[in-house]
């Protein structure tokens, strides 16, 4: 110890405040981690006391937080999208049918849950269900490959990695310990939301535009 005092006596003065913001900034990010360690904790608390019923239902509840996240900034970004790949022929769209789209999106997800929440195990209701998070998943990740893509920031990108993801980490790892699903059902699930993303956004994208067109 004493030795570690003389070696800081000796340490000139401008590596001494270098060490000393490298010390602080350390600590800082200790005090940090240990304030958001027991957020998380209180979150992972919550929702293990609800009923696996009622933790899916949070599904449509988080779809609604990422779409209101997502709406006002989702034209400029399927514009700066069809610019970057034109070659993809992509078609930008409006604010306008993009709410009729989610909207759409919202309305099925919603009686998909009402339909299915109280699904037996491994039952088709909870295979079609766990898609349908499956997909969101997919979407998130998307949301962080375009963030990256573009350099910038993408519509709904907050909610994607703040919520989307961890909740589905958790509901996926829920379903399985509790034996909601099976491991083969669940990579059933997994393979159905993936595949169907990209034409759920093909057919939202449309019937929002079709929408639009009659209102």
């Amino acid at each position: 110890m004493l030795t570690n005092i003389w070696m800081h006596d000796r340490i000139p003065g401008p590596l001494k405040n270098d060490r000393t913001e490298i010390e602080d900034a350390a600590i800082r990010g200790v005090s940090s981690k240990e304030k958001i360690l027991p957020g998380l904790k209180h979150v992972r608390d919550y929702l293990d006391g609800l009923s696996f019923r009622q933790v899916l239902w949070l599904i449509p509840v988080l779809f609604i937080i990422h779409d209101i996240e997502e709406t006002p900034t989702i034209a400029s970004y399927s514009q700066a999208l069809s610019e970057r790949l034109g070659f993809l022929n992509i078609q930008p769209f409006t604010n306008e049918q993009a709410i009729f789209a989610m909207v759409l999106l919202i309305a099925i997800v919603l009686a998909l849950t009402y339909m299915f929440a109280g699904s037996p195990k491994n039952g088709i209701g909870m295979i079609i269900l766990l898609s349908i998070q499956c997909l969101i998943f997919v979407n998130a990740i998307t949301h962080i490959l375009s963030a990256i893509y573009l350099m910038d920031y993408t519509s709904g990108l907050v909610t994607a990695i703040m919520i989307n993801i961890p909740f589905s980490i958790y509901l996926f790892n829920r379903a399985l310990k509790e034996g909601r699903i099976d491991g083969k059902r669940f990579a059933c699930s997994f393979i159905i939301g993936s595949v169907m993303y990209l034409p759920s956004v093909v057919i939202g994208i449309k019937a929002g535009e079709i929408i639009a067109s009659l209102v």
